[in-house]
């Protein structure tokens, strides 16, 4: 026995990032040695055969986890460090899930392919969802595979319309699907240190008659449904007519259906005790790429929740990108992170005016959208004023919620943070931010002025702007070394040179 054991062969592994492959040669036997480098003295081996055999090798795959509860692991750290039970152990933010939800429109070409590369390796999405594929999963299963998509569920096409796919890397997600059909598949999402959540990914069908049975099963599981539930896709659909812009000559009669339309939508989201998660970004997210007065643009894309998904992601939100390959915009969800708003004022030293402007940036630093617009005479507690609450309507619109607004004026934080004076300097502009910011659960705070000079340099550009409020998806080429010196903290030597 001892003979035996000295002729099989002895291979250690180092786990990384909770995973590592083997290699298992068909006919031969060897003891693979898994070294862990983490503190835990027992945990789980889960052995899942890999799709690719070759003619030499079985590859599996080896998933490292836990044995012990979360809970268990820092009772028994406590006993080793010798601390005592009802010692506080810090709480770490969860890391942010991300979404990628796209009415591709089509997926079987080299333009698509080369497009869905670029979005991937920019956002690093943990999961895809894209609709109205035309195509057969079964074609795409190789490339997808080389960006790390090696698990999916699908609903194909009916014909060369139609398909739902859902993707994603089970390295760092599992998804347990519920139900498929052609305009909707429903899937649980886990992720280790994370609640259990329901996805509910939509393709609804242009065909009113098809999209009523979608809302009637979308009614039935909302009678039954107790877990955090996320509806997002294309609904075909919008909810106000301030989500459709079109200059049809029938404007009167198509205004009248468009509001029919958009008051049965609502009907439908609170039947189901859903609301909207709003949008950052390019809001209308579906054109028909016609030019001047032919063209229409629409918001069909969106994401719903429920109460409880809105508990367990307080900070969650949209992002609508714009378009690119697809009529249609992609959008990122995230379950996790911070949307920033930085204003700004600027007035002229000759009581010519001024301006204001602000920008939306995520938790990275990254631009999501602008805006900026000339003022008539002005103070400069004025202009800073109206850069916060015009910031704050664009909020209200898109539906954001618990955005952080920093400027530079400390006079306007002191006024949008306490109690309102009846000698209150422009009342009636204070007030209306007041009650945009207690609604939408926004806060304000104070930065230096090194640290808002984008902010400075939209408020400057609005000086020679005409009256309308400008909102830009893309920054201003003026602003493109500011973003990028903010993103990496030189702000100051920027402003220094």
């Amino acid at each position: 026995m001892e003979e035996a054991t000295e002729t099989i062969r002895l291979i250690e592994h180092r786990v990384d990032q909770f995973r590592t492959l083997l290699f298992l040669e068909l006919g031969k036997e060897a003891y693979h040695h898994i070294g862990i480098d983490w503190w835990l003295e027992e945990v789980k081996l889960m052995i899942q055969p890999w799709w690719e055999i070759d003619a030499h090798n079985v590859r599996h795959m080896v998933l490292v986890k836990p044995a012990k509860t979360l809970e268990e692991d820092q009772t028994n750290a406590r006993n080793i460090l010798g601390l005592p039970e009802v010692a506080n152990w810090p709480t770490l933010p969860l890391l942010s899930m991300e979404l990628l939800i796209w009415n591709c429109r089509g997926a079987g070409n080299d333009r698509f392919r080369r497009n869905l590369r670029e979005l991937v390796q920019m956002h690093k999405p943990d999961m895809l969802i894209l609709l109205e594929t035309n195509v057969d999963l079964h074609k795409m299963g190789m490339f997808f595979n080389n960006l790390g998509y090696t698990a999916s569920s699908h609903v194909d096409p009916t014909g060369r319309s139609g398909g739902i796919w859902l993707l994603w890397n089970p390295n760092q997600i599992n998804v347990r699907v519920n139900e498929a059909g052609s305009q909707m598949i429903t899937a649980t999402i886990a992720r280790q240190d994370y609640p259990d959540w329901v996805l509910s990914a939509i393709y609804a069908s242009p065909n009113p008659r098809l999209r009523d049975e979608l809302w009637s099963d979308l009614e039935s599981m909302a009678q039954n449904m107790h877990e955090p539930w996320m509806v997002a896709g294309d609904f075909n659909d919008y909810s106000s007519l301030t989500e459709k812009m079109s200059y049809s000559v029938n404007q009167s009669q198509n205004s009248n259906q468009s509001l029919r339309r958009s008051q049965k939508f609502n009907d439908r989201v609170n039947n189901c005790q859903l609301m909207d998660l709003g949008c950052v970004g390019p809001r209308l997210t579906w054109t028909n790429n016609r030019k001047w007065w032919a063209n229409t643009m629409v918001r069909l894309d969106r994401a719903l929740c429920n109460t409880e998904w809105r508990t367990i992601f307080p900070e969650g939100y949209v992002r609508n990108l714009p378009h690119t390959y697809s009529d249609q915009s992609p959008l990122i969800v995230h379950t996790q992170g911070t949307i920033k708003l930085n204003t700004d004022g600027s007035t002229r030293r000759n009581g010519g005016g001024g301006g204001f402007g602000g920008l939306f940036r995520d938790e990275t630093g990254s631009w999501i959208s602008g805006y900026y617009r000339k003022l008539e005479i002005c103070t400069s507690l004025e202009a800073e004023l109206w850069a916060v609450y015009k910031g704050l309507t664009i909020i209200l619109q898109r539906g954001m919620n618990q955005v952080v607004i920093e400027t530079d004026a400390e006079q306007v934080v002191q006024l949008l943070s306490e109690e309102l004076r009846e000698r209150c300097p422009f009342r009636g502009v204070v007030e209306d931010a007041c009650i945009i910011m207690r609604d939408c659960n926004c806060t304000i705070q104070h930065i230096k002025r090194e640290a808002n000079i984008c902010a400075d340099a939209l408020a400057k550009l609005g000086e020679n702007q005409l009256a309308e409020l400008l909102i830009v998806n893309d920054p201003p080429a003026e602003i493109h070394n500011m973003l990028i010196a903010d993103i990496v903290h030189l702000s100051q030597e920027v402003v220094r040179t």
